[in-house]
């Protein structure tokens, strides 16, 4: 039964406000947990109605998740990077 659930079935949350709107803070906890648990996927979610963002568009959150996933994976090859924007 599909319940729009992720399908993660072992994970750590870690929630930042702003999301990847602050791209250092979201490196360091990657770092962490390559290097503590490591991870083989990341999932970096946007939500809209954020106000680290204020009033900008849905073409800023796609940039900034696509330009934070492009990062993540160029420092770490091995790793997935999935991409959600919740509204």
């Amino acid at each position: 039964m599909d319940n729009g659930s992720l399908r993660y079935d072992n994970f750590d949350i870690i929630s930042l406000a702003g999301s990847v709107h602050d791209y250092e803070m979201v490196l360091k906890y990657v770092q962490l947990a390559v290097r503590i648990h490591g991870i083989d996927t990341v999932c970096l979610i946007n939500h809209e109605d954020c106000r680290a963002y204020g009033r900008e568009e849905l073409k800023r959150h796609k940039h900034d998740l696509q330009d934070s996933q492009n990062k993540i994976t160029t420092l770490f090859s091995g790793l997935r990077v999935d991409l959600l924007f919740a509204s």
